[in-house]
């Protein structure tokens, strides 16, 4: 009777029962499985007891133990057994897990069909997630996540990555412990795999990471071998990779008993791992030690993300050109955006530093404006009109970038440009309201918004993913493939289906390299080039059409025009291409263009070409090619060929260029020798083989180019009977004779000696090793640019520095000429400072400093100090130590807009000066507070070092200005609190408040109090950028202060813009000359070196940050924004390793700004102090003691609390 009641009240049969509990145990078998020791057993087992949960799932298929044991299982299979061996089929399994995942969280009826949703709505969806919802979000999101990473070019796989942050979002907020930190160890793998553009940061990573160590002990080893996977490969940071392998190795895999399997499996994948890193490693340095004289690496760098069709592409290029050159010519990638945008690699290509790249149509307008005929607004219809022009006019595109110094590889179109924006778009009136993002540079989609009547926001592509999410833009435009691989997509709702463009794209080779290369080498780059990268172009065009459907099963929403509008884009397109004749291309082609397109037309009209099938559409794309590049122009000579001279053996030599050249240049050595390792892997200055353009040809003077080594003739004998290697690395390497009668020069043994060779007395010609290995170890840079192994250049160069600096030399001059002397030491060419300098000066952000300054200036110069001080009195007057409250407040306010604690001492100081001690509070105190309140402000926006750390240490500045928030408002509240106690115990007088004295306060400085609201507002509100609001305030504050208060005259103007550019261009000045040295200890490793000295000593987080912070008080003493140029570039990879976000990193950096200021003997403000208020220093020390004490206790409550700086940053930015 019990028994029927129960069937009864369940309404279940009895096979039901006996199903859900054979369901159940087979189930909650999964933690002995979990333990198993042997992986071979589960690997063999798992995917039978997979195929029983899925026959018992038949019987039940609401079963929540079931879909979430096969969500589990498969995602666990595919990660543990499959992925390493069989992508696709493991990506397979992801997408199974997945679907039992989406089944699990469709119990909900909100939630079913999430898949299908766009990004930004599932944050909704989500909201009411329980922590019973843990599992389902969790395997679904860890399974959609695998599936990207095995299949990176479909773009359905792409499309689910932002849907998979949502769900592990909430994961991460309802359980972090959940599956041994499963969530921050998802995005630990996110942050590090995706490039920068499309929202990837390293800094994020390692807190994630860092996260999932601290939850788990260090116990569940796949978080190490996932962090030497993602993040230490991607970095390339080789000693993490070891140090990491190495704790996998030693760790006890029994140390977490229900995650065994997974410990020993990610002992076994580390281990394969390292064994290909090793092999990677050894291939290199026998590259560099046996091939450097026969092989030619050509450095291609894109902006195309790692896993593209692009990338897919290049790297068949490589595989196949190594191939049939036999290893003599390889490809090394840079990809996401590793070397900047498409402008950065045009630099870096024309220095030397890069050999060839993939550009969009930006960058090659860069190098050829007249090949952005093809990106013309509104010009084509369709493909086949595209593949007719390429055909048509390739004649006049070669031409012209080979007149610009390039060989076409082969064209790379991105596809029609759509516009992506929040709100749906019809026609031109609705581009109107929108808030559009402008690639900053591009002039072609500038004329076509401009034809249409719309003013854009001009960014860099690597800020468009921060100003979607802030709101500063809401729509884009991109090709759908693009738009889904750099995650765009998942800020946005609409698709417009009018294509504004064609987006044309290119691979281009330097011609400097091209010509290097023998003939046999530039006909295989050129047939396989043309030929992939022409497939390429036909799988790019499937995939964007593949991608705009995926986008529609995402949520997003086509709009199509409406007819006026189509007209009006016609009419605009004319009007923008119009505009651009004469500036990027000539009026006569783009005549010709349009005429052979009308043509074209009125043929296929004529053909009836439209009707045709499908499957012979497109004929003219795969059955037309870019025709050969053309021969270099008559007479002209190779740019990296040498120059040579008869001999009287009738072997070629290098012609004499200079002293060095003419002792070494008749020594038939320079190919015999491999190029030392450098940063761009050149030969050190005046060595044999390394080959320079003349400086004058043609009547023109020209900067001599970096050399290359000499290749390997056939008629060489071959390299293995020239060169012995011993198993130390050094080796011996057999030279031809010098000339009969012929002696090498001292300079030649030198020179020799640097490459680490000594020349042997006998026989002649014969080379020894020298006292160091051929190839450098780490810090070699350092020693051949002090000179070799005696150190004695070194030294007087060391001497004379530190001579120049006492005898106060400016410190631009000194780090200018030691940075120059080591990169000529070092056989760099100082271009490659040039190149980053100039990155730095086109950022639109360095524009801030000269506004802000301008500004504080002017401010410090009307009577706004006195009506804010009188403003503040009102309010907090009446409060114990209620003056000292406003001193403070006050200082902390106007140190944040002029961006300097001398201008806020000397400005309000003789302010508060008198009126504290007129009211009786002890001079002491009164001095130690206008010393320190001098920089208190540091912290606040929009302070000068808060924006010259984003600048030099590549931080969002917006996240700079979220962190220093609620560490400054503490520490202004502490030391208000002393101020106030103070004020308590000396029972001084306060006056009584008076609502009438606060409005006539606040009317006489109704002007200048809803500045900080603007310019914080306005950031954060999306309004406009950090650049936008310097120019705001600056405009703001000139109208006020000398219209509208007319406290500045006019002719007080000049005087102020050059006091302000004076202190600017001391600021900029510095910043140039210390950027050549801080990239010269990068290359050098010096970064790499301290922190390989530092883990012998300092092995945590802990320990390393106290070091820091002293080192940093003893440095932030001497000089300020040289301590930012300087020592932020090289403590900032070093944090890395311990883990530490850069923007923490910031506040602390700069709150150790602060406590510099006024820390003896050196700091700024006490000397500030002791000139305007005439106290002794000794006195000074005395009293700042008390506040440089409140100081450092903040700084150590910031240093280890990192949520004080970071909380206000992850709010904003969840994630």
């Amino acid at each position: 009777m019990a028994s029927a009641a129960v069937l009864a009240t369940t309404a279940c049969s009895p096979s039901t029962i006996a199903l859900r509990t054979t369901a159940r145990l087979v189930a909650n078998g999964r933690p002995a499985l979990r333990g198993e020791s042997d992986p071979d057993i589960a690997k063999a087992s798992l995917p039978a007891q997979l195929k029983l949960l899925e026959g018992l799932l038949v019987g039940d298929p609401g079963n929540t133990d079931l879909l979430s044991a096969l969500a589990e299982g498969w995602t666990g299979y595919a990660f543990l057994f499959v992925e390493d061996e069989d992508p696709a089929r493991a990506a397979a399994f992801y997408k199974r897990a997945a679907s039992y995942g989406l089944r699990m969280l469709g119990r909900r009826e909100e939630w079913r069909g999430l898949d299908a949703k766009n990004p930004d709505d599932l944050e909704d969806i989500l909201l009411h997630a329980q922590k019973e919802d843990v599992p389902a979000l969790f395997w679904t999101a860890t399974a959609w996540a695998g599936w990207a990473n095995m299949d990176k070019a479909d773009p359905a796989a792409l499309a689910v990555v932002p849907k998979a942050a949502r769900l592990m979002n909430q994961v991460l907020r309802l359980d972090p412990g959940f599956e041994n930190a499963g969530a921050d160890l998802f995005f630990g793998v996110y942050y590090a795999s995706r490039p920068r553009i499309a929202g990837g940061d390293p800094s994020k990573a390692l807190v994630h990471f860092g996260r999932a160590f601290e939850l788990t002990g260090r116990r569940y080893l796949p978080v190490q071998y996932l962090m030497m996977r993602s993040y230490a490969a991607g970095e390339l940071d080789e000693e993490l990779f070891k140090r990491l392998a190495a704790e996998v190795a030693a760790a006890d895999p029994s140390a977490l008993s229900d995650a065994r399997l997974a410990n020993e499996v990610a002992k076994r994948k580390a281990k394969a791992l390292l064994g290909r890193f090793s092999s990677a490693v050894l291939a290199l340095a026998a590259f560099l030690v046996t091939s450097s004289a026969s092989a030619a690496v050509i450095k291609f760098a894109t902006l195309a993300p790692e896993g593209t069709d692009a990338m897919k592409a290049m790297g068949d290029i490589d595989k196949e050109v190594q191939a049939r050159t036999g290893g003599t010519l390889k490809f090394k990638m840079y990809a996401g955006g590793k070397q900047g945008e498409d402008k950065d690699i045009v630099r870096k290509i024309r220095a030397g530093q890069l050999q060839a790249g993939g550009f969009t149509g930006v960058g090659l307008g860069e190098i050829a404006p007249l090949v952005r005929v093809l990106d013309a607004p509104w010009l084509f219809r369709d493909h086949a009109e595209v593949d007719h022009v390429y055909e048509r006019f390739a004649p006049d595109f070669e031409k012209a970038l080979g007149d610009a110094g390039y060989v076409l590889l082969g064209w790379t179109e991105v596809g029609f440009v759509h516009i992506f924006s929040k709100a749906p778009v019809y026609g031109p009136e609705d581009i109107r309201k929108l808030k559009i993002w402008l690639w900053e540079g591009d002039a072609i989609a500038e004329a076509a918004y401009l034809a249409l009547g719309v003013s854009p926001k001009p960014l860099s592509v690597t800020d468009v993913m921060t100003s979607l999410q802030t709101g500063l833009i809401d729509s884009v435009y991109s090709a759908p493939l693009y738009a889904i691989a750099l995650q765009w997509h998942e800020k946005t709702k609409y698709i417009h289906s009018s294509a504004v463009a064609n987006a044309s794209g290119a691979v281009l080779v330097s011609k400097k390299a091209f010509d290097a290369l023998p003939e046999a080498e530039r006909k295989v780059l050129l047939e396989v080039s043309r030929k992939r990268l022409k497939e390429l172009n036909e799988q790019i065009r499937k995939s964007n059409a593949s991608a705009l459907e995926q986008l529609k099963k995402q949520g997003l929403t086509v709009t199509a025009a409406t007819p006026a509008a189509l007209k009006a884009y016609e009419e605009a397109g004319r009007k923008a291409r119009r505009s651009l004749a004469g500036r990027l291309y000539p009026a006569e082609l783009l005549d010709r263009v349009e005429k052979s397109l009308e043509a074209f037309r009125a043929q296929k009209s004529s053909e009836k070409a439209t009707a045709l099938p499908p499957a012979l559409r497109g004929k003219s794309a795969r059955n037309s090619g870019p025709p050969p590049v053309g021969r270099a122009a008559p007479g002209r000579a190779r740019a990296m060929a040498p120059r040579r001279a008869p001999r009287r053996d009738g072997r070629p030599e290098l012609s004499p260029g200079g002293p060095a050249r003419r002792v070494l240049g008749r020594l038939p050595v320079g190919r015999h020798l491999p190029a030392p390792p450098g940063p761009l892997g050149r030969l050190p200055r005046g060595l044999p083989g390394r080959r320079r353009r003349p400086a004058v040809r043609d009547g023109r003077r020209r900067t001599p180019d970096v050399g290359t080594p000499a290749r390997r003739r056939p008629s060489d004998p071959p390299l293995a009977d020239r060169r012995r290697l011993r198993a130390d690395g050094r080796g011996l390497l057999d030279l031809p004779p010098p000339r009969e009668g012929r002696r090498l020069h001292p300079l030649q043994r030198r020179l020799l000696a640097r490459a680490g060779l000594v020349v042997r007395a006998d026989p002649p010609g014969r080379l020894r090793p020298a006292s160091r290995p051929l190839r450098p170890a780490r810090g070699d840079l350092v020693r051949r640019a002090f000179g070799g192994d005696t150190g004695v250049t070194g030294w007087l160069v060391t001497g004379l520095v530190l001579l120049l600096s006492a005898l106060g030399a400016p410190v631009f001059a000194v780090l200018g000429a030691l940075s120059l002397w080591l990169f000529h030491g070092a056989g760099i060419d100082p271009a490659a400072v040039i190149i980053e300098l100039y990155r730095l000066a086109s950022l639109p952000a360095l524009i801030a400093i000269p506004l802000f300054t301008f500004a504080g200036f002017l401010l410090a110069e009307s009577k706004a100090p006195h009506r804010l001080l009188t403003l503040a009195e009102s309010l907090a007057g009446w409060m114990p130590g209620g003056l000292a409250v406003v001193g403070l407040t006050s200082c902390a306010v106007f140190t944040a807009f002029t961006g300097a604690s001398g201008v806020t001492i000397i400005a309000l100081g003789g302010l508060l000066h008198p009126m504290l001690l007129k009211q009786g509070y002890p001079e002491r105190f009164t001095l130690g507070l206008l010393t320190c309140t001098g920089s208190l402000g540091l912290l606040f926006p929009p302070s000068l070092p808060i924006i010259l750390y984003g600048l030099v240490a590549k931080v969002p500045i917006d996240k700079l200005f979220l962190a220093g928030a609620v560490p400054g408002l503490l520490l202004l509240a502490v030391l208000g609190a002393y101020g106030a106690f103070v004020g308590w115990r000396s029972s001084l007088p306060r006056t009584s408040f008076s609502a009438a004295a606060v409005l006539a306060a606040a009317r006489a400085a109704a002007w200048e109090v809803p500045l900080p609201f603007i310019i914080i507002g306005g950031i954060y509100g999306g309004k406009f950028t950090a650049t936008d609001a310097a120019a705001v305030m600056a405009f703001y504050v000139f109208v006020v202060e000398v219209f509208i208060y007319r406290d500045v005259g006019f002719k007080d103007l000049p005087r102020i813009v050059r006091e302000s550019m004076t202190l600017v261009g001391s600021i900029l000045i510095v910043l140039g000359c210390a950027l050549g040295l801080t990239n010269y200890m990068i290359d050098a490793e010096v970064p790499e070196a301290l922190f390989a000295w530092l883990s012998r000593f300092v092995t945590s987080k802990v320990g390393f940050l106290a070091v820091l912070n002293v080192i940093l008080l003893v440095v932030n003493m001497v000089e300020i924004f040289s301590a930012i140029v300087i020592v932020v570039p090289i403590i900032i990879p070093i944090a890395a390793q311990y883990g530490i976000d850069p923007v923490h990193l910031g506040v602390i950096f700069l709150l150790n700004l602060e406590i510099g200021y006024m820390t003896p003997p050196l700091g700024l403000n006490l000397f500030l102090s002791n000139r305007r208020f005439g106290a002794p220093l000794p006195q000074l020390y005395r009293a700042s003691f008390p506040f440089w004490l409140a100081h450092v206790a903040m700084l150590a409550l910031v240093t280890y609390w990192p949520a004080l700086s970071l909380s206000l940053v992850q709010w904003r930015n969840p994630g």
